[in-house]
């Protein structure tokens, strides 16, 4: 399905932050208390704060929604793979959680480049891909 408007693509940010927060708080549950428990349970958290501001985002330029046409950006290009976490082994965990990672970080880059007609948008979604990098490269040795 196409993020052919400026709202589509905000919504799909909140969603996918909300999905992905889900995601890693959950594989965070079934890491426990170890360090890459705890740098999932940081990942859900940043999600969190990720969802938030893309909403807000949305909401305060509101007025440029319909200003703003978007070409290039389909959903399906930046959405993880459907995989339920209780079909993951242990070891599958971290390579999952850094494919959400990565994939969010893809969408960011270019529905930020789409969006640069609309310099505090794209900042925000700079921001928020910046955010999923530094999550991708911590769960590339999570055990420090």
């Amino acid at each position: 399905m196409p993020l052919e408007t400026f709202g589509a693509v905000l919504s799909f940010a909140a969603e996918l932050e909300s999905g992905d927060g889900d995601f890693y708080r959950s594989a965070a549950a079934r890491a426990g208390d170890t360090p890459l428990g705890r740098c999932l349970a940081d990942c859900a958290e940043d999600c969190a704060r990720g969802a938030r501001l893309a909403l807000r985002a949305r909401q305060e330029h509101v007025t440029e929604m319909i200003l703003e046409p978007i070409q290039g950006l389909r959903r399906e290009a930046f959405q993880p793979r459907a995989r339920a976490l209780a079909d993951l082994a242990p070891e599958e965990l971290v390579p999952a959680a850094r494919e959400r990672a990565a994939s969010a970080e893809r969408f960011y880059a270019s529905s930020g480049e789409a969006l640069k007609a609309l310099p505090e948008v794209a900042r925000v979604l700079r921001s928020l891909g910046k955010k999923r990098r530094t999550h991708r490269e911590a769960l590339e040795n999570p055990m420090s």
